[in-house]
């Protein structure tokens, strides 16, 4: 048998105290719980708004180098197209000194050449010249024939300049290429 000396109200009172001295502590300890918790997710808000910032700076970035990109590939596209005509009009030009020069090699030293007409869109030359005799103007021909600048090399017309002892010519020829 156990006697309890403390009255009944000191009793209760004593139970309240313990009672309330734990729900102190543990309002303390939720308090400080809760602090903790509100710290880190400010801390994780200030960190997540800070990474969100750079995110974004860096999406800008990448637009922005992309629209640049893109206005590279534009230029980059107008270029090429410039050097493609430039490249035709290349292969589609021709190089008259090369042809005088070459004309002027196959020449035969009894031929004079009077008139040169150069077509560049036919890529052509007509020949007008005097000669003394016609073995001379057969021998422009077959020279011209053989040259690497000349083909489908015809003879247009020929008259005898009685005055003068001469034989005029012309002829036509296309060039190679």
């Amino acid at each position: 048998m156990t006697i309890n000396l403390i009255p009944p109200k000191l009793k209760r009172e004593k139970k309240l105290k313990k009672t309330v001295n734990k729900v102190f502590v543990f309002s303390v300890f939720a308090s400080i719980a809760l602090a903790v918790v509100s710290v880190m997710i400010l801390s994780i808000s200030h960190s997540v708004k800070s990474r969100f910032k750079q995110v974004e700076q860096a999406h800008e970035s990448l637009i922005e180098e992309s629209r640049k990109f893109a206005e590279l590939e534009t230029q980059i596209a107008l270029t090429n197209d410039k050097l493609v005509k430039i490249d035709k009009a290349k292969k589609g030009t021709v190089l008259w000194s090369q042809v005088i020069q070459e004309l002027a090699t196959v020449m035969p030293e009894k031929v004079s050449l009077k008139t040169l007409t150069m077509d560049q869109e036919k890529k052509g030359v007509n020949i007008g010249g005097e000669a003394r005799s016609l073995r001379d103007i057969a021998k422009l021909k077959e020279k011209m024939t053989r040259s690497p600048y000349f083909q489908n090399v015809f003879f247009k017309t020929s008259s005898w300049n009685h005055d003068i002892g001469t034989l005029n010519f012309s002829l036509t020829a296309e060039l190679q290429g």
